[in-house]
């Protein structure tokens, strides 16, 4: 970010504490970036399992779908660092989360 052409550090951690309301708005766009955060320690302990289970709820809002989409192009990406109990469990979430309308999540 820039004000009057001063560069200033990005807080990840006011960043995420931001996409994590709005995710559990429903905001597809925050549901990813929320787990991009997760994915990449942006003011969140890297944690691939939630990770994956945010982005793909924001799959679930129509947030960057398609065979080459965002979503699909993440989730593999991820799926290169996840255990296929990983890749359950981060399932299982998603379900319980959507389900739950994203209130616990």
């Amino acid at each position: 970010m820039h004000h009057e052409g001063q560069a200033t550090a990005v807080d990840h951690e006011t960043e995420m504490k931001w996409f994590r309301r709005t995710a559990k708005a429903g905001s597809g766009l925050a549901q990813y970036q929320l787990g991009a955060g997760y994915s990449k320690e942006h003011g969140l302990p890297r944690d691939y399992v939630r990770a994956d289970m945010w982005i793909n709820l924001a799959g679930t809002r129509g947030y960057g779908l398609g065979s080459n989409g965002q979503v699909a192009v993440a989730r593999q990406t991820l799926a290169e660092f996840m255990s296929p109990e990983d890749l359950v469990k981060s399932q299982k979430l998603s379900t319980a989360c959507f389900m739950a309308g994203i209130k616990g999540c």
